[in-house]
């Protein structure tokens, strides 16, 4: 993504190979985040854009399509920029049993923790339970 200017002084940002964005003067059509909202000048522009065509063009759908193109590729150059985690390791499912009726009803991590509560039941009767995997 660059910034440029055209013949007649119009400043844009260019967003892949046909995506241009204007950059809007101060005081025209600049969308006004709330106070605690900090942007860079590529945010504003994208921005400053969207807002243009709400109140301009809501039925110029190529201009829309420019726009969120523009913004992919925003996205496409921070997530290029930000690091990558080194640790990519599958997180490994285990399951949990969750006891409804018995003596000690809850949720619990191993199998081992609810067969004696089993024994129990197989005595006494009562004993409700389900395996159930975490995503």
């Amino acid at each position: 993504m660059k910034k440029s200017m055209n013949y007649s002084g119009v400043e844009f940002f260019t967003f892949g190979e046909d995506n241009k964005l204007k950059v809007f003067p101060p005081n025209t059509y600049k969308f006004k985040p709330k106070t605690h909202i900090i942007l860079d000048e590529v945010q504003e522009c994208i921005l400053d854009n969207f807002w243009y065509q709400y109140n301009n063009k809501r039925e110029e759908k190529g201009y829309m399509l420019s726009i969120l193109n523009s913004l992919a590729e925003y996205f496409h150059l921070i997530n290029d920029i930000m690091p990558t985690s080194e640790n990519n390791e599958v997180i490994q499912q285990k399951p949990i049993y969750v006891v409804f009726d018995g003596k000690l009803p809850g949720v619990y991590i191993s199998f081992e923790e609810i067969v004696a509560q089993k024994i129990d039941a197989k005595l006494m009767g009562g004993l409700s339970w389900k395996k159930i995997y975490r995503y």
